[in-house]
């Protein structure tokens, strides 16, 4: 019971992710499943492929940045459990 609840918070929790940064849940799903499985953060640019439209390189650093720490909150949480 507490299993499937932590699942359908997970998902909902990718789901608003997405929304609020307006990424590609596929996309960006497989770029958290990478970084589980190889430990190694994204760069930026990998990042960006999840994006429908590329940011200005003005805002480009700062918002991969902000997205690759949500991303890392969103494993923590959701995947390592810490937090839980």
């Amino acid at each position: 019971m507490y299993d499937q609840y932590w699942s359908d918070q997970r998902v909902l929790a990718l789901g608003n992710l997405c929304e609020e940064e307006h990424l590609d849940k596929e996309q960006f799903k497989s770029l958290i499943d990478a970084y589980v499985y190889n430990e190694h953060e994204p760069l930026r640019d990998e990042v960006f492929k999840c994006f429908d439209n590329r940011p200005s390189i003005l805002k480009a650093r700062e918002i991969g940045d902000r997205i690759i720490n949500k991303m890392k909150e969103f494993v923590e949480v959701f995947v390592r459990g810490v937090g839980a």
